[in-house]
């Protein structure tokens, strides 16, 4: 009997981290700062660690993706998809 490997890509939503320290005289201010910094997307100015929350992982679903796959697999013996669960994206090539 022979062996066949496949894979399977999932699109999924998962949440991350980014923990940072604020130096200010007062919470109030330091909260100022954050909110301005998040208006900015500018956290250049802090020291920030990132995670991932891989706990919050969740398989998305095509209704929520333009109807466009969320779950694909594929065959290590071809390029071609075996199955996809939505629309798939074709990308020209020049």
């Amino acid at each position: 009997m022979q062996t066949f490997d496949f894979y399977k890509d999932q699109k999924c939503s998962v949440w991350t981290r980014t923990s940072f320290r604020i130096e200010a005289e007062t919470y109030e201010q330091a909260v100022a700062k954050v909110l301005e910094m998040e208006e900015n997307d500018d956290y250049d100015e802090v020291d920030t660690d990132y995670e991932v929350l891989y706990e919050t992982t969740t398989e998305l679903t095509p209704d929520v993706n333009d109807n466009f796959s969320t779950t694909e697999i594929y065959s290590h013996h071809s390029s071609d998809i075996i199955f996809e669960n939505g629309q798939s994206i074709k990308i020209k090539t020049l």
